[in-house]
């Protein structure tokens, strides 16, 4: 990692005021660390990881949104701090809802943000600890950007130990944000913390060091300098309003004024564009996918003091500051589409004159008359009841006369058969009524003895049904709409369904554009969702899988496999329904990728201890075992990683 980011500092701040640092960097980097060097050095620092936590420590706006999104169940008593691991479970698997997370609790961070710095202005140097710094468009904020980094062989054992999650869960919580090299690409100063605390608390201190040092230097006398030579033409320096002499210049005074005046209204104007373009930046990294949600809103707000003067306004005669703000703020929602429920409001129509219009005003005994319907009213009256009753006579007759029809015609085969006639009945593949329950009764039988000289009976066909056989779909099916994620839906290119024997229940099967597994559920003969299976593959050769259990779609466990160059699953972690390590097994297979023993570790759910260890090494038990305690692991012919 040394080798490839560079840990020279970039850009320094101008000198003269407060110098703000942003200090930014991947989870597990060493933030924390270098804030607290520079707290030792009485250097205010401010974590935004910290006010996040007092946003869900007690009750405020942000806590009871986060409640009223993510449910009450967060806290164990009413009015008592939310749960951070509980949310971060939620939130580690579903995109949506670490999205809408953000939406709530990001803008609040900021803005604090902002108020405190502004208390601590004034001070020679404060620090901002702000892991999404760059991704989320608050690079204008600081003078100076510092990116703490660390070597991967160095910052997943960390991650491992410091929140006590897996190596696949490292690597996974890592990949939610832009990489190592990404975040010191657009910072100033890159810090490399792979080696010891004594290292980084040396370069801490130097890079500190530097950025004090001209400020000191600054505020000892000078020696002897020789004058300056004239301004440029291009420098426009702003009369001061206290001030009661003018600034020499060559020609005239007032034409120079209203230069001046001028350069300084294009020079805020500029700063103004750029502070919306990056709010702008920020706002739509905040909005995230727009094309798949139903409502989603963000705002983002860039402050800051600018001075008028772009030269040197070291006499601070002709320099004026002025507070720029610029707000910009996004919202998606579904437009109404017909329907509705709100009643259109019919226009009031404008009277029409008669033969003998009379315009003048007469006096109004009632204020609020009641309209009372003439001959013609109730004529226009009657004529649309009529037509409504009339038509839905229509409509009734014509349902019935169908409903006769399909029944006198309803197809029959004449069938010629000796003595003992058979009757053929089969079940439709689906009830009448799909979303309720229909209680089962017994296939009707036909037990006819007819007269010596009549030998046929009547066979009712069924419907098409192919058990046993999938068949590809043109597009998701209805049924599936309430039991696939949003976040799930846009994985998936091709939908297979397979009905099962006698044409109750069915199989469905959705692969992505690789014709990787993406869900495989199981629905019962009414078509609700009995189990199923959400599959998702990482760039660090894992897989995951979800299970969902009944109507509700409840999530009830997870297994992550780890997957070699060869596409074979040599490794597994068991979680359980509140994502919780219960179980990690090693597997060691043939070079067909068929298990030949598995080596099985325990944990306790509640500490992540471990309490047992096991081994199977017959290679049939192997394949049941692993079978059955990992969750699509008989899919495994169909889990590549590409």
């Amino acid at each position: 990692m040394a080798a490839n980011l560079s840990e020279a500092a970039g850009n320094q701040p101008d000198t003269g005021a407060t110098i703000f640092i942003g200090i930014t960097g991947t989870r597990g980097a060493g933030k924390s660390q270098v804030g607290n060097i520079l707290r030792s050095k009485d250097v205010p620092v401010i974590d935004a990881d910290g006010i996040g936590h007092e946003f869900l420590n007690g009750p405020n706006e942000v806590y009871y949104a986060v409640l009223e999104r993510f449910g009450a169940d967060l806290v164990d008593v009413e009015g008592g701090p939310i749960n951070r691991e509980k949310l971060g479970a939620i939130v580690f698997s579903d995109d949506q809802a670490l999205c809408d997370l953000e939406a709530l609790i990001h803008e609040p961070i900021f803005k604090l943000i902002e108020k405190r710095m502004a208390e601590q202005a004034g001070k020679p140097v404060v620090a901002v600890e702000l892991p999404l710094l760059h991704e989320k468009g608050r690079r204008a904020q600081f003078d100076v950007v510092w990116c703490v980094v660390a070597d991967e062989a160095v910052l997943i054992p960390r991650l491992m130990s410091r929140d006590g999650v897996s190596e696949q869960e490292a690597r996974a919580l890592m990949a939610k944000h832009a990489t190592q090299e990404e975040k010191a690409a657009k910072s100033d100063v890159v810090i490399d913390n792979s080696g010891t605390a004594e290292e980084l608390e040396a370069k801490v201190l130097e890079l500190l060091a530097a950025l004090t040092a001209p400020a000191e230097a600054d505020a000892e006398p000078d020696a002897e300098v020789e004058p300056e030579a004239e301004p440029e033409a291009e420098t426009d320096p702003v009369v001061d309003g206290e001030s009661d002499t003018e600034t020499p210049a060559e020609g005239d005074a007032a034409s120079e004024d209203d230069s001046e005046e001028d350069s300084a209204e294009a020079h805020y104007q500029k700063r103004l564009r750029q502070f919306a373009e990056m709010s702008t930046e920020a706002v739509l990294d905040k909005m995230g996918k727009v094309a798949t949600t139903g409502h989603k809103s963000a705002r983002a707000t860039t402050r800051m003091n600018v001075s008028s003067c772009e030269g040197d306004c070291s006499d601070g005669e002709h320099d004026q500051e002025r507070e720029l703000e610029v707000t910009v703020s996004m919202a998606v929602r579904n437009a109404r589409v017909g329907g509705g429920c709100r009643k259109p409001v019919p226009p009031t129509p404008e009277p029409q004159p008669g033969p003998n219009p009379d315009p003048r005003p007469g006096p109004n005994p009632n204020p609020n008359p009641q309209p009372k319907p003439g001959a013609e009213d109730g004529k226009k009256g009657f004529d649309r009841t009529t037509l409504i009753v009339a038509a839905a006579a229509v409509m009734i007759a014509f349902f019935a006369l169908l409903a006769f029809l399909y029944a006198m015609n309803s197809p029959r085969v004449t069938v010629t058969t000796p003595a003992n006639p058979v009757v053929v009945v089969q079940q439709p593949v689906c009830p009448v009524d799909c979303d309720k329950p229909v209680k089962q009764v017994d296939p009707p039988v036909f037990r006819l003895e007819p007269p010596a000289h009549d030998t046929t009976v009547t066979v009712v066909p069924g419907l098409q049904c192919q058990p046993g056989v999938f068949r590809e779909l043109t597009e998701e099916p209805g049924y599936a709409f309430r039991a696939i994620h949003n976040a799930v839906r846009p994985r998936i290119s091709k939908y297979y369904e397979r009905y099962g024997e006698g044409c109750k229940g069915l199989l469905l099967v959705g692969r992505d554009a690789n014709k990787r597994l993406v869900i495989h559920q199981y629905y019962d003969a009414n078509k609700w969702l009995e189990y199923g299976l959400v599959f998702e593959y990482f760039p660090n050769r894992t897989i995951q899988v979800d299970r969902f259990d009944g109507r509700d779609n409840i999530f009830t466990g997870r297994t992550v496999y780890l997957v070699d160059q060869n596409d074979r699953i040599v490794g597994a972690s068991v979680y359980d329904g509140m994502r919780r390590l219960v179980l990690e097994t090693t597997i060691t297979v043939s070079a067909s990728g068929e298990p030949l023993s598995v080596s099985i570790t325990s944990y306790d759910a509640n500490t992540r201890v471990a309490i047992g260890i096991n081994s199977i090494t017959e290679a049939s038990k192997a394949v049941t075992y692993l079978n059955t305690n990992l969750l699509g692991y008989d899919l495994r012919s169909s889990l590549q990683v590409r």
